[in-house]
């Protein structure tokens, strides 16, 4: 295929060793262009986005990976937005000359080469309840057999999401009030199949975001009308473009 496409990697860590090693494996892959990396501390979470054709960006994804299980164990995790893993999702998406049928083929071979070469269980994005549950409800037992690798969890790794999707956005929105205020905000968003977002308290602070993922376009227009409805002071912090 003469397909590009783009990988977004969701990290559960965000050291600045780690964010080094992980951006130059990427740019050390043949033909793997590194978009976009965004370090939060307060999350402790690292997204990277990279492009790249379907071989490569596989290659580039699975030798982030191999640094991610040399670096991370999620024992030690403090990330306020319960991660399922050290790698907690990966996601492909159509950016230049490629169907999204492509990009699912994409992230089946991923998926089916990341649980070989690590030996650790991949689901499909956002399976339930595995989401829900996060790495402490799921390092145990696993309440669901995966699709992909073993079905017991290695506590280092815990498991992956990995996924395709036509567009996706994810950021944050820093809430001028408390978490019962943002949390209204949410019930108001998530009644939308094309996005999710939830409140979070970041640190002892009480500070607290909103985080979200977009996937689609029109949703600008709702959060929007949100913000200006409720009357309460944002700040988006964007991490992926």
């Amino acid at each position: 295929s003469s397909g590009i496409n783009a990988e977004y990697g969701i990290i559960s860590d965000s050291r600045q060793d780690l964010v080094e090693s992980i951006t130059e494996a990427i740019c050390h892959t043949d033909s793997c262009i590194l978009v976009h990396v965004h370090a939060d501390k307060g999350a402790d979470r690292l997204v990277v986005s990279f492009v790249g054709s379907p071989t490569t960006v596989i290659e580039g994804a699975l030798n982030a990976a191999v640094i991610v299980n040399r670096t991370v164990d999620m024992r030690y995790n403090k990330g306020v937005l319960n991660p399922v893993g050290a790698l907690h999702g990966v996601l492909f998406t159509p950016f230049s000359n490629m169907a999204e049928s492509e990009c699912e083929e994409i992230a089946n071979s991923f998926s089916s080469n990341l649980a070989d070469l690590l030996e650790v269980p991949i689901y499909h994005f956002n399976t339930p309840p595995i989401e829900e549950l996060g790495y402490q409800g799921i390092v145990g037992t696993l309440p669901v057999d995966p699709p992909y690798g073993p079905s017991e969890v290695n506590p280092t790794w815990g498991t992956s999401f990995v996924g395709h999707l036509k567009g996706f956005l994810m950021f944050n929105v820093n809430v001028v009030g408390t978490k019962e205020q943002a949390g209204r905000i949410c019930k108001t968003l998530n009644n939308r199949t094309d996005l999710r977002s939830r409140a979070v308290v970041l640190d002892e602070s009480g500070s607290v975001i909103i985080a979200c993922e977009i996937l689609a376009g029109e949703c600008w227009e709702a959060l929007d009308k949100l913000v200006t409805s409720h009357n309460t002071s944002f700040k988006a912090d964007l991490q992926v473009a």
